[in-house]
């Protein structure tokens, strides 16, 4: 059985950074989600290939639209519903339009 991509990344750019010094608090899991999915810098890739807790995802852009994001939201469509967020910490560039994004789990 092969299982067509559908899994979703927002890259965005957030006032938060990977120290935990300056976090953000919500009330639930909707509000965390409206926050973030709707910040007005932002980059959608829908169609990915699964995308791994604390690993790696390879969008189909050029590293240079990519490189002021550091922070993500994210969804294997297939496997749930569930958003997770993520801190970018790497990226790589792969070709003229394809970039290497590494992440890291927001806990």
């Amino acid at each position: 059985m092969v299982i067509a991509p559908q899994n979703e990344i927002v890259l965005l750019n957030v006032p938060i950074e990977i120290d935990n010094k300056n976090q953000l608090s919500f009330a639930n899991a909707n509000a965390q989600f409206q926050y973030f999915r709707f910040q007005q810098e932002q980059r959608q890739y829908d169609n990915c290939t699964y995308i791994r807790k604390d690993g790696y995802v390879v969008i189909n852009d050029c590293f240079d639209n990519l490189i002021h994001y550091n922070y993500c939201m994210y969804h294997n469509e297939n496997f749930s519903t569930k958003w997770f967020y993520a801190f970018i910490v790497k990226m790589e560039w792969l070709s003229p339009n394809s970039t290497k994004v590494y992440i890291k789990t927001d806990v």
